[in-house]
């Protein structure tokens, strides 16, 4: 099951081995560790007001998936939920940063509307990261 936790204006979601929605039946496992069942993550995404940004702009953080469970559909569903939930939040606008040589990501982020920008937004403090991108809520 996806687990999410819920911040303020934020939403950070947990992607598990039961995302229900999320993840197709087939990958569903249960570990047994001394009668405890533990959930392991496979990947997760949210959304928070932006540091130091306007009050209608939200952040995408943290959005992955484990590399052998890229490619099936999942991060576009979690993707999908993010911005959804982010909009019900009250957000206008969404803004990420991410990586060059990241292509996969953001072949997924400009077919969900994302634009590049010239420029950082905010103040993040995610000083490694070189592309910036954002789209209307």
């Amino acid at each position: 099951m996806a687990s999410a936790q819920h911040g303020g204006r934020g939403t950070w979601y947990q992607v598990g081995l039961y995302a229900q929605g999320l993840l197709p039946a087939a990958v569903g496992l249960v570990l047994g560790v001394a009668g405890l069942l533990a959930l392991v993550e496979l990947g997760a995404g949210g959304f928070a007001p932006l540091a130091g940004g306007d009050e209608g702009t939200c952040e995408l953080r943290k959005m992955y998936f484990l590399p052998e469970l890229r490619g099936a559909g999942m991060g576009a569903r979690l993707l999908a939920h993010v911005l959804r939930s982010a909009r019900a939040a009250g957000f206008t606008r969404c803004y990420l940063e991410t990586l060059t040589g990241m292509d996969d990501a953001a072949r997924l982020y400009r077919r969900f509307g994302f634009e590049p920008l010239q420029a950082p937004l905010g103040a993040t403090g995610h000083h490694g990261c070189d592309r910036w991108m954002a789209r209307g809520l």
